[in-house]
């Protein structure tokens, strides 16, 4: 008799908002690294392919976890030779180089709102405020 199991898959989905991009990308990387793929999205040696098994693992958790159509779209045109039906390392790095500020120019304009945002009132919790 065959196992009728019905099986959850837990997805930690992003919104494809660059604001929501820090909080998504390092609990992504969490659940990799718990799920043990970690070293297909950012390998310990750039020249060997991962495993078959564990690149499908990462891509499809990265193709359910897109939400919205540019993240979609990044993740889904991410394929390699070695992968054509898909590559979840590709798809990291295009994602990263979408959503990752990485330019002088960007660091400067998140220095630059940091040092604009007040505190109304010093009885309020400064932790919200802090992770706005």
């Amino acid at each position: 008799m065959a196992d009728n199991a019905i099986r959850t898959i837990r997805i930690i989905p992003f919104s494809g908002k660059e604001e929501d991009w820090n909080r998504w990308s390092k609990t992504f990387m969490a659940t990799a690294t718990v799920r043990g793929y970690r070293d297909v999205l950012v390998p310990i040696d750039p020249d060997e392919d991962a495993a078959l098994e564990d690149n499908n693992l990462a891509y499809n958790d990265l193709i359910l976890s897109c939400q919205e159509d540019i993240s979609f779209g990044i993740v889904d045109e991410s394929v390699s030779a070695a992968f054509p039906d898909g590559d979840a390392r590709v798809a990291w790095q295009n994602l990263r180089a979408r959503f990752e500020p990485n330019t002088g120019a960007a660091k400067v304009q998140l220095k630059q709102e940091f040092h604009q945002l007040k505190l109304t009132s010093a009885d309020e919790d400064p932790d919200p405020w802090i992770t706005t």
